[in-house]
Parts: structure tokens; C-alpha cells; sequence
């Protein structure tokens, strides 16, 4: 695991570890009705999603790129906080839309469920949480090629050019795959709360 390697190579390396990575609940981040949109909306989601090593740079370049490719039918849905700088800019693009960043859970697995395909370019990630997430709800993932990514995205594409002519090409090819939401949420149940727990449990008991 890619937690593992980091610690591997920090001040802990010569201590005894266990990693147990954060849970989510899969009864809330789970499939749910899908309200048909006039084109596919490619979402993407985190707390400060304007920040640099969150890959903001890359969703920018594809948002113009698309601009100029007015054939190329598409919504991006924004979702986190964003200055009032970034959000006027982005105002001036019809196909992009902002939301704010909610906490409660079923607020975000809505919004996930809202969302065809989700994207997530981050430079650096110890775990990848909202990957996890998407997935769990059924929707399938282009993320950049980063180790977090590479353990955690078993339903999509990961990509090492995240040029837009390239991002695109893999996005059509994504979306026009048939995806068994069931089977992807059932999937993710190694991710679950229930699932953690019970792997606390063990490692608490494997002291006694």
C-alpha cells in the first residue's frame, strides 16, 4: 500500500505499523436514481478543489479546451470551495456549474449520483477518499496515475497525460462503456466503515 511505502521511508520506518485506511459508510454512498441531464456531467469534487496539488490547473485547461470544441457537448459540475476570483471566471463558461462544499454525507452522495462520470487529477494523495466514494455510488473514474489512484480507481482509467486531447479521448470511451452500478458498489464494500472496524477490532484484540 502506498501509506506503507511512505512510512517506510519516514522516521517510523524501524517501528511496527498497521495501516488501516479511513472507511465510508456504503449505506449512504451507494447507487441511487439518476436524473437525465441534457449532457453529461463530469464531476469533480473536494473541499478546495482550487488547490494546486489538487490538479485544479488541469480541469481549467480541459474547460477551455472544450470551450473551444463547441461540438463537444458536456457539463462540468464543480463542487468546493472556490475564492470569489475563480468563481467569476468560471461564470463566463455556460456548460460549468459551481456548488458549494457540503459536509453532510447524503448531500455528497447525491451529488455524486448527480454526476455520469467523475474526475479527479490530483498530483498527490495518500488515500484518495472521494475516489472511493464515486465509485461506491456507481459512477466510474479518470483520475491521474499517482500510487493512491492506482490501489484505490478499479472502476475507470487512470491516465499519465492529462493534456486535454487526451483527457477527452478517454472520457468519450468512459462514457460509452456500460457500467454495473451493483456490482461497483458492491465492490466497494472493502471500504466500508463496518469493514475498518472490524479491522480494528482484530489488531486491538492481536494485543491481548
Amino acid at each position: 500500500h502506498y501509506s506503507e511505502e511512505l512510512l517506510k521511508k519516514s522516521y517510523l520506518r524501524d517501528a511496527e505499523y498497521v495501516v488501516i485506511p479511513p472507511g465510508i459508510d456504503c449505506s449512504i454512498f451507494r447507487p441511487l436514481t439518476k436524473v437525465k441531464s441534457n449532457a453529461p456531467v463530469l464531476g469533480v469534487m473536494a473541499a478546495k478543489p482550487g488547490d494546486e496539488l489538487k490538479g485544479f490547473d488541469v480541469i481549467l485547461n480541459f474547460i477551455e479546451f472544450l470551450a473551444q470544441n463547441k461540438n463537444m457537448k458536456y457539463c462540468i459540475h464543480i463542487v468546493g470551495s472556490l475564492d470569489a476570483k475563480m468563481q467569476r471566471f468560471l461564470s463566463k463558461y455556460s456548460f460549468v456549474k459551481h456548488s458549494p462544499f457540503v459536509a453532510e454525507e447524503e448531500d455528497l452522495s447525491t451529488l455524486y449520483n448527480s454526476f455520469d462520470l467523475f474526475l479527479n487529477f490530483s498530483r498527490q494523495e495518500t488515500f484518495g477518499k472521494t475516489v472511493i466514494e464515486a465509485q461506491s455510488c456507481g459512477v466510474p473514474v479518470l483520475a491521474r496515475r499517482i500510487p493512491a489512484f492506482e490501489e484505490n480507481v478499479l472502476f475507470g482509467e487512470l491516465i499519465a497525460d492529462v493534456h486535454p486531447a487526451s483527457v477527452i479521448h478517454i472520457v468519450k470511451q468512459l462514457l460509452e462503456r456500460s457500467w454495473n452500478k451493483t456490482e461497483m458498489h458492491a465492490c466497494m464494500q472493502r471500504y466500508s466503515v463496518q469493514n475498518m472496524a472490524e479491522r480494528y477490532i482484530k489488531l486491538y484484540n492481536s494485543f491481548f
